[in-house]
């Protein structure tokens, strides 16, 4: 079995319904960005940088989600 495991940047929403992760295809500011065909089977397309992250936070704050914050995650893929 082979695995891989890489850091990126998302807003953790803090909703109490459990939305979760956002990543740099949410809805900011109410401008639809699609989800590229190569990135579907991901559930969250994340930042490659906190700079990133924390400058889309400010409408994810205002729009749906007033306690989201940025956190530094950990992606690990293995091999089935």
């Amino acid at each position: 079995m082979k695995s891989v495991t890489f850091k990126a940047w998302a807003i953790d929403t803090n909703s109490k319904e459990g939305h979760g992760f956002i990543g740099r295809y949410w809805n900011f500011g109410n401008t639809y960005q699609p989800l590229p065909v190569h990135l579907e089977g991901c559930r969250e397309a994340l930042f490659v940088t906190r700079k990133l992250a924390l400058e889309n936070l400010p409408s994810v704050r205002r729009y749906s989600f007033p306690k989201a914050r940025v956190v530094r995650v950990a992606v690990t893929i293995k091999t089935i």
